[in-house]
């Protein structure tokens, strides 16, 4: 049976959500709280009512107070209208793994309650992110926002798809060697060989940006989309960095949607939607995440890992319910029975 107590041992760790777009992250935030509140008090047993015999008393000819009967009627004492709900959502402990504007949309990281005390950690990781980031040449919009009002137009069809991927290599090759720098090896040691041939090394300063892909998925002039695996970013770096593309191309650019397509080993594929926000898949989605971070820390790689590992993942999507078939799938088995004569 369920009790307060099981219910908010379970609810103690990291929650992977996937947040619409428009929608800004404390309402998101609220939602969510009100919605795990509002489960909690369904899963808890209610409490019996009990009839009670409610003495009746008057006063008599000398003013005493004396019992001249009695009436059954419901004992309030325990009746949620009068001493309130089990849970609210002050009960609650809730935060955010980073911040993310309301015209960002994708995967956002909470801690709930003891959680949150593992989001620090978890930033001082300088975990990977991975975004899809659209946008159109030619134009540029007030203070660089998605849904910004333009304020200058300019010439883009001198604009090939070999010039951009020309600057995207110059920029992931700043990029490579600043993280080099940035990771306190002497450059001439044997140890930044190593590291340059498996990958790029994490940062050692916290919060500084670093790109390790930068790919151009999507060419259609003016429009254009780019896949990215950055860190220490923040939503505003992200689309005054497409504004920059734009001035280094020799014309103008905005962001039109921004996506956060991943953080670290907590994908989309891990994500819950609007739609699965209750009780039992908070539960679910905190326990395989709790399985994620143990997997992650047991990574002490000083380089950044784009892989993971398939095994987590299949586990991870059925846990979620988006799959509901127990044994492997066969292409070849038809819907149909088969009838030999």
């Amino acid at each position: 049976m369920a009790s307060p107590e099981r219910i908010l041992k379970a609810l103690r760790g990291l929650v992977c959500v996937y947040k619409p777009v428009d929608i800004q992250l404390n309402s998101f935030k609220k939602t969510i709280l009100n919605r795990i509140v509002e489960e909690c008090n369904l899963v808890l047993p209610q409490a019996e009512q009990k009839i009670i015999d409610y003495p009746l008393v008057e006063e008599n000819e000398n003013g005493a107070l004396v019992i001249v009967g009695s009436r059954r009627q419901r004992d309030y004492c325990h009746d949620p209208l009068v001493v309130g709900s089990s849970f609210r959502v002050e009960d609650i402990r809730m935060d955010e793994y980073t911040s993310m504007e309301a015209t960002t949309s994708g995967v956002c990281l909470f801690g709930i309650n003891e959680g949150c005390d593992l989001l620090p950690q978890i930033r001082d990781n300088a975990w990977s992110s991975t975004y899809r980031l659209e946008g159109t040449l030619g134009k540029k919009t007030r203070e660089n926002l998605i849904k910004g009002r333009v304020t200058e137009t300019a010439e883009f069809e001198s604009i090939s798809r070999g010039k951009v991927q020309k600057l995207f290599g110059k920029i992931l090759s700043n990029f490579r060697r600043l993280s080099f720098e940035l990771s306190g090896i002497d450059p001439q040691s044997e140890t930044v060989f190593e590291l340059a041939r498996r990958g790029i090394p994490r940062p050692s300063v916290p919060g500084q940006l670093l790109m390790h892909r930068l790919e151009l998925v999507i060419w259609k002039p003016p429009y254009f989309a780019i896949e990215l695996s950055c860190s220490g970013e923040t939503d505003a770096t992200l689309r005054n960095f497409v504004n920059e593309i734009g001035l280094s191309l020799g014309t103008l650019a905005s962001p039109v949607r921004l996506t956060r397509r991943g953080i670290g080993r907590f994908q989309a594929e891990n994500a819950l939607l609007s739609k699965q926000l209750n009780l039992q898949n908070f539960v679910r989605n905190i326990a395989l995440n709790h399985e994620i971070l143990l997997n992650h820390r047991r990574n002490t790689s000083p380089i950044f890992e784009e892989t993971k590992p398939k095994e987590l993942e299949r586990k991870v999507i059925d846990a979620i319910g988006l799959r509901s078939q127990s044994e492997p799938l066969d292409a070849m088995k038809p819907y149909w029975k088969r009838e030999y004569n």
